[in-house]
């Protein structure tokens, strides 16, 4: 891997590190619409909604914004010259 780089989390127990790698996890891969319970886990103590994840990347000078609501079960990802949120991404 050529000119990669390597990101390494290091901290001490329960500094957040494993619920760090869930939520980035979370925003890539899991369905906005799911009613697992794992969602349901992530849910911020005493919160009343479900979370909603966001992840800011850069991809050859672009930046994007992926956002994932799991309370109102849709996903947007948008650029700086267009925006996308449509249900088909959601599924």
């Amino acid at each position: 891997m050529e000119g990669g780089a390597v990101t390494l989390f290091v901290g001490e127990n329960g500094t957040g590190k494993s619920t760090l790698l869930e939520a980035l996890l979370a925003v890539l891969y899991a369905s906005p619409k799911s009613r697992a319970r794992t969602v349901d886990d992530w849910t911020s103590w005493g919160a009343q909604e479900r979370p909603r994840l966001t992840l800011l990347y850069e991809s050859d000078g672009v930046e994007f914004r992926l956002e994932k609501d799991f309370e109102a079960g849709t996903v947007s990802l948008v650029n700086t010259a267009t925006v996308v949120q449509d249900s088909a991404l959601a599924s």
